[in-house]
């Protein structure tokens, strides 16, 4: 029985340290992107794509990053001269590409950019002695409150 209980804390245990540690790894990090303005005159903003496959060796028709992820408007870059934006990438290696779309129609979409990578590293656990300590702290009084459940 108490092996059993043991077991059980145990694994318990270990699931809560695999979930506190993961968890904070697991977030999405912000990446800055900054590009060579546009010199077309109907530009009215820029449209950003991303992928976890690298497109950079197919012809620009053949290129395939699936939707805009975001698309920043001419009017929301607090300079336009020099585009700024940043975006939310989730931990492993993304590809990305910008292109420009025109004011009278948004359908009207310039080539894809020459293509970005970015590596979002897992973000490391910095309390982890905290979490161990509160672990241990855990394990202590579950243990003590058996001994006083034997008596």
């Amino acid at each position: 029985m108490k092996e059993t209980i043991l077991n059980t804390a145990l694994t318990i245990a270990a699931t809560l340290i695999l979930i506190l540690f993961y968890s904070n790894a697991a977030f999405a990090g912000p990446v800055k992107i900054a590009w060579d303005a546009s010199t077309e005159p109907e530009l009215s903003g820029y449209n950003i794509y991303y992928s976890n496959t690298s497109q950079a060796n197919k012809n620009n028709t053949d290129k395939d990053y699936g939707e805009p992820k975001c698309s920043v408007p001419l009017a929301d870059l607090p300079d336009a001269d020099n585009p700024v934006a940043t975006i939310e990438l989730s931990p492993g290696t993304h590809f990305i590409a910008i292109t420009c779309f025109a004011a009278n129609n948004p359908a009207i979409e310039s080539t894809y950019s020459n293509e970005l990578e970015a590596v979002v590293r897992l973000k490391p656990v910095t309390n982890l002695r905290r979490v161990i300590d509160a672990i241990i702290s855990f394990f202590n009084s579950w243990r003590k409150g058996l001994r006083e459940a034997e008596v």
